[in-house]
């Protein structure tokens, strides 16, 4: 017997897909850095499919490290934008994993 768990019918494109592609086509409509467009871009998505702490501290995981190497390549422009939102996502962060507890406990 195979336990097949993937939708064979499900759409390519969801509504969470549509909304966080405008979103992005919002921020390079509006003129924003890469960095404020991909920081929209993933709190759109936060909020239509609630994430878990551990997936907010990848992203700030990864701003980190993008960071680091336009601090290597003498882009502080770049690298001040992508600490402001590895800070932001830390924070994010942080708030969901007392959210998390908090609803752990009263279970």
């Amino acid at each position: 017997m195979e336990n097949n768990t993937t939708n064979e019918n499900a759409p390519f494109f969801s509504m969470k897909h549509v909304f966080v592609l405008l979103s992005i086509l919002l921020g390079f409509y509006l003129n924003w850095s890469y960095v404020e467009v991909s920081v929209l871009a993933v709190v759109v998505w936060v909020i239509l499919s609630p994430a878990k702490s551990w997936q907010l501290a990848r992203i700030s995981l990864i701003y980190f490290v993008l960071m680091s190497i336009f601090i290597l390549y003498k882009t502080d422009a770049y690298a001040l934008e992508f600490a402001m939102g590895a800070n932001l996502f830390l924070v994010l962060t942080v708030l969901l994993l007392g959210w998390e507890s908090k609803k752990t406990k009263n279970l």
